[in-house]
C-alpha cells in the first residue's frame, strides 16, 4: 500500500518509521508526497498521533467515543483488531502543510465477522464463480453498529471526496442512469435497465445458461416466493441512496458540475437538481395525476373512485418500472415512508442544505 501528500519535514511521529517508496510495505506506515499534500497509510494505531486525531474528531457534527484513537487503539492492543483476526489496520492520514485535514480508519479484512454489513450472499456468490472477494477494504469500527462519522476532515468548507468513481466516469454512469429508454423512468430510477426488454443478458457458464430480462412488475418466476422482484421495478431504498449520493456529489463538485437530464433531452442540471428531479418522479407515484388517479393504486378503480378509499394509500415494497403501480407487500412503511422525506425536501426547494452536505 502506498499514500499521497507534503514535505518529510512536516512529517509526524507516526511517520518516522515507514517503508521507502520503491520498496515492499513492511513498515507500520507508508507515505507518498504530492506539493504541500501528504497521505499517509499506518498499520498501527498506536504510531498515530492522538491529539491530533482526536481534535479532528471533535470538530465533526456528530463526533462519538468510538472513533476516538484510545477505542481504536484498545481493540489494536488487546488484539481485537489485528491483521490475526482479520483486521488489518490501514487507517488514512491526510496532512496539508504537515496540519492534519482529514482521517479515516479503514480496515483490510479477509471475512465479515464483527462489522454490520451484511454481505456474506456477495461473499458466497463470488466463491461460487471461483473469485475472490477477500481481502477487501471496509471503513468501519469493528464490533459496533454505531452510528457517527467515518471519514473525519478539519471543517465543512473544505471538501473532501472519497469515491469509486472518478468525474469522467461519474458523467458515463449518469449518462446511462438517466436515459428513460434505459433506467429513468417516469418514477424514478428502475432496478434494471429497460434496454434489456428487447435485449436479454445471457451468460454461459460452467454449463449453465442464465438470462436477466427486464420485468417491470410482479417477478414471472417462483423465487423468492414470487413477489419480490429486483430485475425493473422501482425499489425507494435504491433510489434513495442514489439521491443521497448525488447530494453528497454535489456538495463536492458545486453548481458547475452538470450533466443532461433526462439524457438526450438538451435540459443541463447540476448533481443537487438531477436529485430533486428523482425526488419529484418518486413522489408522483403517490400523487393525483390530471385525472386524479395516484398512480399506486394501478388499475383499483376503488382508489381512484370511491370518495372513502381514494386518499388512503398503501405503501408498497416496490412500484411498477413502467406506470408507477404498487408491487409486492402493501404494507412497507418502512423503505417506502422515505417519500414523505423526499416530499419535505421538495417543499425547502432552494433553501434545502441535504444533511452532510
Amino acid at each position: 500500500m502506498t499514500a499521497a501528500g507534503s514535505s518529510a519535514s512536516a512529517a509526524s511521529p507516526a511517520d518516522r518509521s515507514r517503508t521507502p517508496r520503491a520498496g515492499p510495505a513492511k513498515g507500520p506506515t507508508d507515505e507518498s508526497e504530492s506539493g504541500d499534500w501528504t497521505l499517509v497509510i499506518c498499520r498501527d494505531p498506536a504510531e498515530i498521533d492522538a491529539t491530533r486525531w482526536n481534535a479532528l474528531l471533535a470538530r465533526q457534527p456528530s463526533a462519538t467515543p468510538f472513533v476516538s484513537l484510545e477505542y481504536l487503539r484498545a481493540l489494536h492492543a488487546s488484539g481485537s483488531a489485528v491483521a490475526e483476526t482479520g483486521w488489518a489496520p490501514h487507517f488514512l492520514l491526510l496532512e496539508d502543510a504537515g496540519e492534519l485535514v482529514a482521517a479515516c480508519p479503514l480496515y483490510l479484512k479477509d471475512h465479515s465477522y464483527g462489522e454490520y454489513v451484511f454481505d456474506w450472499a456477495w461473499a458466497d456468490a463470488y466463491r461460487r464463480h471461483g473469485l475472490e472477494y477477500y481481502p477487501k477494504l471496509t471503513g468501519a469500527i469493528p464490533f459496533t453498529p454505531v452510528p457517527g462519522p467515518r471519514l473525519l476532515a478539519t471543517t465543512q468548507e473544505q471538501r473532501l471526496l472519497l469515491s469509486v468513481v472518478k468525474p469522467e466516469q461519474l458523467r458515463r454512469v449518469l449518462g446511462r442512469m438517466l436515459d428513460e429508454s434505459e433506467f429513468l423512468s417516469s418514477y424514478g430510477i428502475r432496478s434494471v435497465s429497460r434496454f434489456h426488454l428487447e435485449h436479454p443478458y445471457e451468460l454461459h457458464a460452467r454449463g449453465m445458461d442464465y438470462r436477466l430480462d427486464y420485468e417491470p412488475g410482479e417477478s414471472r418466476t417462483k423465487l423468492f416466493g414470487g413477489n419480490s422482484n429486483w430485475r425493473g421495478p422501482i425499489w425507494f431504498p435504491l433510489n434513495y441512496l442514489i439521491i443521497e449520493s448525488l447530494h453528497r456529489f454535489h456538495s463536492y463538485f458545486g453548481d458547475s458540475f452538470q450533466v443532461e437530464c433526462p439524457t438526450g433531452s438538451g435540459r443541463m442540471m447540476n448533481l443537487r437538481e438531477v436529485s430533486l428531479e428523482l425526488a419529484r418522479r418518486l413522489s408522483r407515484i403517490f400523487l393525483p395525476g390530471d385525472e386524479g388517479r395516484r398512480p399506486v393504486a394501478g388499475p383499483y378503480s376503488i382508489f381512484r373512485d370511491d370518495p372513502h378509499w381514494r386518499d388512503l394509500m398503501l405503501f408498497h415494497e416496490y412500484f411498477h418500472g413502467d406506470t408507477g403501480a404498487g408491487l409486492g407487500a402493501s404494507h412497507q412503511t418502512g423503505w417506502t415512508g422515505l417519500v414523505a422525506k423526499l416530499l419535505d425536501e421538495l417543499g425547502q426547494g432552494e433553501h434545502y442544505v441535504p444533511a452532510g452536505g
